[in-house]
């Protein structure tokens, strides 16, 4: 062998040496390749993770900041109950309504239960059950303890979020502070409580009719005085079926007129009540509303001031019969010298026929000019004095400053058999 030469057999194992090497060194690239793949990959699903998370992150700010200008556009208060673990949350505006803030309120369903007025507690539990076993809307109105320790009421709402088997798991909902309007309500109530008992006191009725719809509203007070029917509904054919037939066209003309602008609607007629069948004199006075086509209006019975007032003209018919049949001269006057009523002796003492031709005038549409003066001047000044205006007169004075002054007929006129006194007392 050369020793110059390089042993075959030596050069073999170098060269199997190194390709051996290479191909670890080919492996380790090969899978350092891979191992940075993997890593890139990695990477890119941690950045979209991140990206996801962050637009969920985002998505979730803006929903929470919707609800929050919800709430506070609606002035809403909203809660969210966990029914598996029974915990609650409570929304800041939902513990303003009753003077809390976070922390001063355990975060469970007791401790909302805790602050319900005892006469609603069974109400909303009951609604509360019924919600989440038939699915029905929930929509309840409470009253809660508010942190100064009267009561707010609340109208609350919500829905039940239920799981593939139709198992309620939850419940949100919102509630709504409504003691403003719950104080205008009673305060509307007790306005109208006032007003039934007024016209109950004075026997006057309300109605009101809806030309368009043909709709009716009619106090009780109404219907007491037309004796409806409690249970029968109330309509305008119904109610225009009281009066009687012979009064229909009055009231038909008077309604078109309102409507129509050219006249006041102010009735009087009678109806046939519909309880026992009595007729009553009814008067009604009403206006008409343009904008919602509607006429409102008050009636009241008159039917015993119908009864006083025939009563009194026949005491006055009767009155004035006597008057006229007394023989002595009878007239009354006002304190402007104008005769009101004088009898039928007086009439023709003056050389008429008729008394009422006598009303409105005075002495100088009688006496020739010139020779009433004199009583013309002393009468005023009797009025004042309560004095006689001459000799065979006397006065009665009553108290509205009227005077009745009865008079016989002078010495020369005197009647036989009959004495010269009069008929009135003195002052």
């Amino acid at each position: 062998m050369d020793e110059g030469k390089p042993n075959p057999t030596t050069l073999n194992a170098l060269e199997n040496l190194v390709q051996e090497r290479t191909r670890e060194l080919q492996g380790e690239v090969a899978e350092r390749r891979r191992a940075e793949q993997q890593v890139r990959a990695l990477l890119a699903e941690v950045q979209q993770e991140l990206a996801e998370r962050q637009r969920a992150e985002e998505s979730l700010r803006q929903s929470q900041e919707r609800y929050s200008l919800a709430e506070r556009a609606t002035q809403d208060g909203l809660w969210d109950w966990n029914i598996l673990t029974n915990e609650e949350y409570f929304s800041p505006r939902c513990l303003e309504i009753i003077g809390l803030v976070r922390g001063e309120i355990p975060g469970h369903k007791a401790a909302f239960f805790d602050r319900l007025h005892p006469d609603d507690l069974q109400r909303v539990d009951q609604a509360t059950r019924e919600h989440l076993a038939t699915g029905g809307r929930y929509e309840v109105e409470f009253r809660l303890r508010h942190k100064d320790g009267s009561y707010r009421w609340v109208f609350s709402r919500g829905d039940a979020v239920r799981d593939a088997t139709g198992r309620p798991i939850r419940m949100v909902g919102a509630i709504t502070d409504i003691t403003d309007r719950k104080r205008m309500e009673a305060e509307m109530q007790r306005v109208n409580q006032w007003l039934l008992n007024t016209q109950r006191i004075s026997h006057v009725g309300g109605w009101a009719f809806n030309l368009q719809t043909g709709e009716a509203w009619v106090s009780p007070e109404a219907l007491r005085i037309y004796g409806a029917s409690a249970g029968k509904p109330i309509t305008v054919s119904y109610f225009q079926s009281f009066p009687l037939p012979q009064f229909r066209p009055l009231l038909d003309t008077a309604l078109r007129e309102l409507v129509a602008g050219r006249r006041a609607y102010d009735v009087e007629f009678q109806i046939r009540r519909g309880t026992n069948g009595a007729i009553a004199d009814i008067h009604s006075v009403a206006e008409y509303h343009a904008s919602e086509n509607t006429v409102l209006g008050v009636l009241e019975e008159i039917t015993e001031r119908r009864r006083a007032e025939a009563a009194l003209e026949n005491e006055r018919n009767l009155l004035r019969t006597l008057v006229d049949h007394l023989p002595d001269l009878i007239y009354v006057r006002d304190l402007a010298n104008r005769f009101v009523v004088v009898n039928q002796a007086f009439a023709q003492h003056m050389g008429g026929t008729n008394p009422a031709d006598f009303t409105g005038k005075t002495d100088t549409d009688f006496y020739p000019p010139g020779r009433d003066g004199p009583l013309r001047r002393q009468r005023p000044q009797n009025f004042r004095r309560r004095r006689p205006t001459r000799p065979g007169v006397r006065r009665r004075f009553s108290e509205r400053r009227a005077a009745v002054d009865c008079e016989h007929q002078g010495a020369a006129e005197k009647r036989p058999g009959r004495s010269h006194r009069s008929r009135g007392r003195d002052p």
